[in-house]
């Protein structure tokens, strides 16, 4: 039997087929395929594409597929679940289910995906489950609420380092760092924000989030009050998860996206202290996708087993290290 994971994305679609023991037989990496970000007719021909030549590496078609799970971003309001139902029924995958991707960070970093789910990626969103409910939390922009996600993490170094620089805000090796180990300015920097200026630097979110982490390993005052700041909507979500739901601690919090995966220890000390002994931190080690190909088997009526789980995961990482190997010789 053939079961699909695809985690779609606004950078990527991430699509995986494996077999009822967990075997990892075919992975590819597309487009980012959110609706939200490319539109509705460019989502259907990303997603389509990328489930379509996954389906070609190991020579079968979409309808041989026994169940399909898909993690999509942009599963926000009714109307979006509607217009992603119609995305879906166009790519004709003979049984499926879907669910906002944040689910199956939750899945892939749990044992059972039960916890709560904390992702500070591109945007930022939360899920708490407790095996008798899920909630959901924000998952919107920062002008609908949200204090986290990678270029709210960016802007707030850029502003730090603009502020001080002029003198509106306190001092900051910020900009030092920036100018002395990236080579640019923070002005500079402004050009990939302005339409038809040609931009040639490094990426704007990483470097400034980079930038955050190194200031802060050498105590820099205005890093790590940025990093204060995103270790405390990190604790206000977990409390009012707490106060909607019952856990039994250690609860399991997944910290998920590029701001935790590329995070130094300072971060992770902060929000270990305020919370306690009552969370496990786990900082994922198997990407999303894992957890859309569980749910389809779980779907399937399968018992998910430690052997299946771990076949899964050690087999993902084996094509995936291939794939990057591949790309790497092009």
């Amino acid at each position: 039997m053939y079961f699909l994971g695809v985690d779609i994305g606004g950078t990527k679609t991430a699509t995986v087929i494996a077999d009822e023991t967990g075997q990892v037989l075919s992975f590819k990496l597309g487009k980012g395929s959110n609706y939200q970000g490319c539109g509705i007719e460019e989502s259907y021909q990303r997603a389509n594409q990328t489930i379509e030549s996954v389906c070609k590496e190991i020579g079968i078609e979409k309808k041989d597929i026994h169940n399909a799970f898909l993690g999509i971003a942009g599963v926000d309001l009714d109307y979006d679940i509607q217009i992603i139902k119609g995305i879906l029924k166009r790519i004709d995958l003979p049984n499926y289910d879907f669910e906002n991707d944040g689910l199956i960070a939750l899945r892939a970093g749990t044992v059972d995906g039960k916890g709560i789910l904390i992702t500070c990626g591109t945007g930022s969103i939360s899920f708490g489950n407790n095996g008798e409910r899920v909630i959901r939390k924000g998952g919107f922009s920062t002008f609908f609420g949200e204090r986290l996600g990678a270029r709210h993490f960016a802007g707030l170094s850029a502003s730090a380092i603009m502020r001080s620089k002029d003198g509106r805000g306190p001092k900051t090796l910020m900009n030092d760092i920036l100018e002395q180990e990236y080579h640019i300015t923070i002005e500079e920097m402004m050009k990939a924000y302005i339409p038809d200026v040609i931009y040639n630097g490094p990426d704007t979110v990483i470097t400034l989030i980079n930038v955050v982490y190194q200031a802060a390993e050498r105590n820099d005052y205005v890093a790590l009050n940025i990093l204060l700041e995103i270790s405390r909507e990190v604790i206000n979500i977990c409390q009012s998860y707490r106060a909607d739901m019952t856990f039994t601690p250690p609860i399991p919090l997944v910290l998920e996206g590029t701001v935790f995966k590329k995070a130094n220890s300072i971060l992770f000390d902060l929000i270990r202290s305020a919370l306690g002994k009552d969370y496990e931190l786990i900082i994922p080690k198997h990407d999303p996708v894992t957890g859309a190909v569980l749910f389809a088997l779980e779907n399937a009526d399968i018992k998910v087993t430690r052997p299946i789980r771990e076949k899964l995961f050690e087999s993902y990482e084996y094509k995936k290290t291939e794939i990057t190997s591949q790309n790497f010789k092009k």
